[in-house]
């Protein structure tokens, strides 16, 4: 369950349940059957659950097998119990495997409910080597007793991971020896030419890094080893000394990374970088068209930390990408769902523009075919590719309507129009039609759909005229995507066309 229909539900539940058990009953099965993620915000604003109830939530955790469903437990738990979220989470810590200890830990530390460094040690001396690590770390950050009067032995255990951990905990904390050793001992290890060594005192900083160490970790940033590559730009975005030009210079070089890990990690840091005027757009362009699903799966992750922060940051933004089709739709999408007063209105435009393109595309389309010579192969692509191009202008149309109307019957309408099947199509259209407020764009749409899916001829004129195919062409490389321009160039370079 998830969108508009989440919302309605539990907002449903919030005023016939909240004054008894069943309210609780059902929020905890609700979220056992579906865990949300992009609503909890919405959801928030309904009010925050009891700690009876924040305490069942994170009952749920026991059962969980995966870090991504714990990690949306632990989501919703702090939006919607945020004064309960971090005892609750502490409640079931130990009753955890240590894989899912590790980073909800980090959590725990960050929300400091009372007693949490003795649940988290106990809970070490009982884990693996990598929540020993960790645990100890975010221990001796926080002074804790049982571990700060450890410090100085454990600086110089053999484990280059613990050592690098514990000594990157005491550059947080207040002893002056232990800061002036741990310091050495993270120079020391980053310098070595061991993997274990380098890596161990990079994997230690990333989380906490220190300004005194950047001269060190710069230079990773081109190491031939690639988790180095990865964990030196984490480090450096987090505490960047180098200025806004050459932070282009080292987002675009990672976003070309041959390891997708580095440009996972070029995407993280980008989002990170805390200078304006940064070419956020073109870096995540480039991530959610990256040939590596994760990516382009951080991409959308990340994108929040991309978007503009006005409206009219945010119109000049839609305007210059129209047809950049996957920022668009992630665009919207984050439009949709941020605070922008007029963000209605901006996406009806948005949408209005999209039809204009998508009836544009295909009256070329079209008129290419009553074109009296038969079609070059180059010629035959560009058609293909105005047609493909036609149809996702249209489907963000589709888009933009669930946006803003996030009832069933339009998620059913979405999906018919959506189908390849004609008679789902025809139901969708029929129901879509009644809907008075958006009727004038379904009609458009299904005059658009019958003529990308049919062939049926359009009304009208092409851009520039009928039969003036360079025209077209020209038109094609200033409205068109970087594909349908190239496109359009090669066959204009042809010079096979008449003026």
């Amino acid at each position: 369950m998830a969108g508009g229909g989440f919302v309605v539900a539990v907002a449903l539940l919030w005023i016939k349940l909240k004054k008894n058990d069943a309210y609780r009953e059902s929020l905890v099965a609700m979220v056992g059957d579906s865990v949300f993620v992009e609503d909890a915000d919405r959801v928030a604003d309904l009010g925050g659950v009891d700690r009876d109830t924040a305490f069942r939530l994170a009952d749920q955790m026991r059962r969980a097998e995966t870090l991504a469903l714990t990690n949306n437990y632990a989501d919703m738990l702090e939006v919607l119990a945020q004064g309960h979220a971090g005892a609750a989470m502490l409640d079931v810590y130990p009753d955890l495997p240590p894989k899912l200890q590790d980073p909800l830990l980090l959590r725990i530390a960050r929300l400091a409910p009372p007693g949490w460094e003795n649940v988290a040690w106990e809970a070490a001396r009982h884990g693996d080597t990598h929540l020993v690590v960790t645990t100890s770390r975010l221990l001796m950050a926080a002074q804790f007793p049982a571990v700060a009067e450890h410090a100085a032995e454990w600086l110089e255990t053999a484990s280059p991971r613990l050592r690098a951990s514990i000594a990157a905990g005491c550059l947080q904390g207040d002893n002056p020896s232990h800061k002036a050793r741990s310091l050495k001992i993270l120079q020391e290890l980053l310098e070595s030419s061991r993997p274990e060594d380098y890596l161990s005192a990079l994997g230690a900083l990333e989380p906490m890094p220190h300004p005194d160490l950047m001269p060190l970790v710069r230079p990773m940033l081109g190491y031939e080893n690639v988790k180095a590559r990865a964990l030196a730009l984490a480090i450096w975005s987090r505490c960047s000394q180098t200025a806004s030009d050459e932070a282009v210079e080292i987002i675009d070089r990672a976003l070309s990374d041959p390891a997708h890990q580095v440009r996972t990690a070029a995407v993280r840091a980008a989002s990170a970088l805390p200078f304006a005027d940064m070419p956020v757009f073109d870096w995540l362009s480039r991530a959610l068209q990256d040939t590596d699903y994760r990516v382009r799966a951080t991409a959308r992750e990340c994108a929040k930390s991309f978007m503009p922060q006005s409206a009219e940051a945010w119109v000049e933004a839609l305007a210059r990408r129209e047809s950049d089709f996957e920022l668009q739709t992630v665009m919207i999408s984050e439009l949709s769902a941020s605070d922008i007063d007029n963000k209605a209105s901006m996406l009806r435009q948005v949408s209005e523009k999209h039809l204009h393109h998508a009836r544009d595309k295909l009256l070329i389309l079209q008129n290419f075919s009553t074109l009296d010579s038969v079609p070059e192969p180059a010629t035959q692509l560009l058609m293909r590719v105005l047609r493909e191009e036609a149809r996702r202008h249209l489907d963000i149309v589709l888009q933009i309507l669930g946006c803003l109307d996030q009832s069933r019957q339009m998620r059913y309408i979405r999906a018919g129009l959506a189908s390849q099947n004609r008679q789902l199509w025809a139901q969708a259209m029929e129901s879509a039609l009644q809907f008075r407020k958006e009727s004038p764009v379904f009609r458009e749409l299904a005059v658009l759909f019958e003529a990308e899916r049919e062939g049926v001829a359009l009304a009208g004129e092409p851009p520039g005229g009928r039969r003036v195919p360079n025209a077209w062409l020209k038109w094609c490389q200033e409205f068109g995507s970087e594909w349908l321009a190239e496109c359009a160039r090669y066959c204009l370079g042809n010079g096979r066309f008449a003026t």
